[in-house]
């Protein structure tokens, strides 16, 4: 026979072990579902915090959008159009990248906001799309 012991605590008020006797074949079931217990709550951690860090990187990819439509409301109304124009180019030319790929997405955005403090210059007033 082999023995586990489980610590309890019941209400917060008493605290106890419990101690079962199994014997060796469902000993080593109950071992067996022990890994495999711990292999799932892994997964689910790792899956719930790539979900978390998806989550926060779409946030962070949307407001770079609204950031860049919100400077190029700061351009002149005459070329406004042309702003707006290319930041949905842009946009819309990484729109197969695979979701997945943190890196390439995270790349895409230093990218962009390098691209868009040089953008945000009052000295540039125009901006054309290049020939696809």
């Amino acid at each position: 026979m082999e023995s586990f012991s489980l610590a309890a605590q019941h209400g917060g008020a008493i605290n106890h072990v419990h101690t079962i006797r199994l014997d060796p074949s469902t000993a080593a079931a109950v071992r067996e579902l022990r890994i495999l217990v711990t292999v799932v709550v892994a997964g689910w951690v790792a899956v719930q915090g790539l979900r978390a860090w998806r989550g926060s990187l779409q946030k962070d990819v949307l407001s770079f959008y609204r950031s860049c439509l919100r400077e190029s409301r700061k351009k002149p109304p005459a070329t406004r159009p042309h702003f707006e124009k290319f930041i949905r180019y842009e946009f819309h030319k990484s729109i197969n990248f695979d979701k997945r790929d943190f890196a390439a997405i995270e790349f895409l955005l230093r990218k962009g906001r390098r691209q868009l403090d040089i953008y945000s210059s009052p000295d540039i007033k125009d901006i054309q799309i290049p020939d696809q």
